[in-house]
């Protein structure tokens, strides 16, 4: 049995962009994000991971500010598509 068919994809919030402070919006600390399903290692099942992204696709260092985007950019790449969130 594949790890596809024993772990459930979780639901994630739809994110109102209405609700998070400006003071966060103008800050270029910004990711996108995309569910993944990561094998289990030593007999322990699978699991969701939420892998960052940069807006172009490529995956993000959380601790590098070059992957860092706006708020803007990355709501145009999520409403683009490929993206779980942000």
């Amino acid at each position: 049995m594949s790890v596809s068919e024993t772990v459930t994809k979780p639901k994630y919030r739809e994110v109102i962009t209405s609700n998070i402070p400006l003071i966060l919006k103008t800050c270029k600390h910004w990711v996108n994000w995309r569910a993944k399903l990561v094998e289990g290692t030593n007999g322990k099942p699978g699991r969701w991971a939420k892998v960052p992204c940069q807006p172009n696709g490529l995956n993000a260092s959380v601790t590098n500010p070059a992957h860092w985007s706006s708020f803007p950019e990355v709501i145009a790449a999520s409403e683009k598509g490929g993206f779980t969130g942000y």
